[in-house]
């Protein structure tokens, strides 16, 4: 029988200053990328309470057009006014501010180039904010 005695040998613990160099590059990488935003108490708010708050174009709401079929004819619906033309309704939004913008409803079954002449009638007259909205409902 072998009776030798493997020696065991001594295992050197790991060096540490590889651990540190990469703490020290992962702290300096997280520091260099972060990114700094305002506190909250610095920001702008909304509604302040000497009453002052948001300028009055946030008051303004969007002007609402909205496309129709009626009675087998597309008709442009803006407030109380019916259109039954794209010049009727150029001219009637002439007179509008342009600054809230305008939204353009197209209501279910009426044809997507009655939606989209409404939408190049608006930016023929100056409106820069244009959204559109396909409505599903029949309301």
């Amino acid at each position: 029988m072998n009776f030798n005695r493997r020696r065991h040998e001594s295992v050197d613990s790991p060096s540490l200053s590889s651990l540190i160099d990469v703490v020290f590059l992962l702290l300096a990488y997280f520091v260099l990328t972060a990114a700094f935003a305002l506190p909250e108490r610095a920001l702008t708010p909304a509604i302040s309470v000497d009453g002052q708050g948001a300028d009055a174009s946030a008051e303004v709401e969007p002007q609402i057009v909205r496309v129709r079929n009626q009675r087998g004819q597309v008709v442009y619906q803006l407030g109380a006014q019916t259109h039954m033309t794209l010049e009727s309704l150029r001219s009637s939004l002439r007179k509008l501010p342009q600054d809230p913008g305008l939204v353009i409803k197209a209501e279910a079954g009426t044809p997507f180039g009655a939606g989209a002449g409404a939408i190049q009638a608006g930016r023929d007259v100056g409106f820069q904010d244009i959204t559109w909205s396909a409505d599903g409902d029949e309301s």
